[in-house]
């Protein structure tokens, strides 16, 4: 914050709402029809690939532990919502600013924060696990068909910035391969998604239905250890430096560092995490990525979704 003092009654305006938080029926009214016009417009567009998008993270991501159906949108509800969950006890507020903690700590002191007691666990979405392949197939009835192909594998978390190295690498060779080689790709994504000890390696894109049956066979080909046997140590320093350049733009502003180092407290129990990840990930050399490749990079019980 440039001017630390102006913001004295920004942060007074803020604390008020956090702690009496209760929005107005006219306020609840506005914002209704707000969601209503997303929700209009998202179940518009390509029905083919939303059928596609449903199917697929149905059997990669376990299903959201909350109650089905989700209470009805109401007035009364939001408030007793708010009244639950709005407050300082289920809070975390980084603050990026030049001046000290003591300072910040008392502008927030009105809040009465304090330490909680068995909190409950922090929800992120978790990978299903598959003992043995599955392959969905649906009609779309569009013009373009979309498919899916993964494979999971057991992880330690401290490998994961070495995984993210060797996700760039996967992607590049992938995309590269099926879109600029061989045409066969519109929209595409590829590499190693990360979620808790779990990774799973992966080719999701839209291609015309006639490509279909060429690219299923590929998908295994661009996870085995051979696609690392050309990869030198520029190359890699390459992939990585793109990310890092995109990754550190991403945290140019002070909202965005404050956004990081909320996100690395919420979800792993240390304001340093996304500071250490990408230094981690900066670090990493030829030879451990491809350790990491060897140790995980293996199809086992692979999963199949086309929609077509």
């Amino acid at each position: 914050m440039r001017d630390w003092p102006t913001t004295f009654p920004a942060i007074r305006y803020l604390n008020a709402q956090l702690k009496d938080f209760v929005p107005t029926e006219d306020e609840f009214k506005k914002a209704i029809e707000k969601y209503k016009g997303i929700q209009a417009m998202l179940m518009g567009g390509n029905k083919a690939q939303k059928l596609f998008d449903e199917t697929y993270k149905s059997i990669v991501y376990a299903s959201e532990p909350y109650p089905q159906p989700r209470p009805a949108l109401a007035y009364d509800g939001l408030v007793a919502f708010a009244r639950e969950y709005f407050r300082p006890s289920n809070m975390i507020i980084s603050v990026v600013s030049p001046a000290s903690p003591e300072s910040v700590d008392s502008l927030f002191s009105q809040l009465g924060f304090a330490a909680t007691k068995d909190e409950p666990a922090v929800f992120t979405p978790t990978f299903n696990v598959h003992d043995k392949p599955v392959t969905i197939e649906k009609a779309g009835g569009g013009e373009r068909s979309y498919v899916f192909w993964g494979s999971m594998s057991q992880i330690d978390p401290a490998d994961a910035p070495l995984l993210q190295a060797l996700s760039l690498v996967l992607s590049d060779n992938i995309v590269f391969d099926i879109r600029e080689k061989q045409g066969m790709a519109y929209g595409m994504t590829a590499g190693v998604e990360i979620i808790q000890d779990k990774a799973l390696f992966f080719v999701s894109q839209g291609t015309r239905p006639q490509n279909v049956d060429k690219l299923v066979p590929q998908y295994p080909r661009f996870f085995q250890m051979s696609v690392l046997d050309s990869l030198t140590q520029d190359q890699l320093e390459k992939s990585i430096n793109m990310y890092l350049g995109r990754m550190m733009f991403r945290r140019l502003s002070s909202i965005n560092q404050a956004f990081y180092l909320g996100t690395s407290v919420y979800f792993h129990s240390d304001e340093t995490y996304d500071q250490r990840f990408l230094q981690q990930l900066k670090n990493a050399k030829l030879a451990d990525v491809k350790n990491v490749a060897g140790k995980y990079m293996k199809v086992t019980s692979p999963l199949l979704v086309i929609v077509r």
